[in-house]
């Protein structure tokens, strides 16, 4: 009878009275088990947009701290129209790009970047200089989901990233700097001849995303699956007395309401 005590093994273990039945949503929508979800690279090089790629580029230049023991003092995001080539700069005196600074390049293209998108970027950089826009940038870094091979192979030798990319402005059919007036083209390739292109290199994206994935962005930006929780413990084949009349108690509260 309800309200009385049911024999247990210790023959005071109560009936619990009044206990409503679970309620059931229509329906049950749960998360297909073992479906494919992208990786971080695949977002960045599928998913992602331009403008993303430059921010996701901020955030990760940001999380640098230090470069060879010196702060980056100002990150800015310089892209659009009129940005000269720079679409990241990273400033490391008071005096911003007209200083030291570091020049990000983000490309974010379908395909892999190969010599003919660099070298007009390259241009650009080049054309800022002489026209006062800006200093040299004592580094210049390509940001892009893939880099071609080729392109890649002329990163790591600068002499002969210089040489193909002196050979490709002086061809007779050339188009880098085409557009230009006569006399700054001239100042473009005399400043070309004179730098060390030890400056360019590409940024390799597993590094970027190892450093990414210490700021508070990249789980924003990359969720992850929950990893499986471990099996609750069973529960006791008996109830101890004080068990009992503890969970008694919350139905009496739970029935009040």
């Amino acid at each position: 009878m309800a309200g009385e005590l049911e024999p247990g093994s210790d023959g005071t273990r109560p009936v619990f009275e009044n206990i409503p039945e679970p309620a059931s949503p229509p329906v049950v929508v749960t998360t297909p088990q073992g479906a494919p979800t992208f990786t971080p690279q695949q977002l960045l090089a599928h998913v992602y947009k331009a403008d993303d790629w430059e921010d996701f580029t901020v955030e990760w230049v940001r999380a640098f701290g230090l470069w060879n023991g010196r702060p980056y003092l100002r990150v800015k995001r310089m892209g659009g129209a009129g940005d000269r080539g720079a679409d990241v700069a990273a400033c490391l005196t008071p005096q911003g790009t007209a200083g030291e600074w570091h020049c990000y390049q983000c490309k974010h293209y379908s395909k892999a970047l190969t010599q003919s998108d660099a070298w007009p970027e390259m241009v650009k950089i080049f054309v800022a200089k002489v026209l006062g826009e800006y200093e040299l940038p004592t580094r210049y870094v390509f940001v892009a989901p893939k880099i071609g091979q080729t392109l890649d192979r002329l990163l790591l030798h600068p002499p002969k990233l210089k040489k193909d990319f002196l050979e490709a402005w002086d061809k007779a059919d050339s188009k880098l700097g085409t557009d230009l007036d006569p006399a700054v083209r001239q100042a473009v390739g005399d400043l070309a001849r004179q730098t060390e292109f030890s400056m360019f290199e590409a940024a390799d994206i597993d590094n970027i995303l190892e450093l990414h994935a210490t700021t508070p962005h990249h789980v924003r930006r990359f969720p992850e699956r929950l990893r499986p929780r471990p099996d609750a413990d069973p529960a006791p084949a008996e109830q101890r007395a004080d068990e009992a009349v503890y969970v008694q108690k919350l139905l009496d509260v739970y029935n009040e309401k």
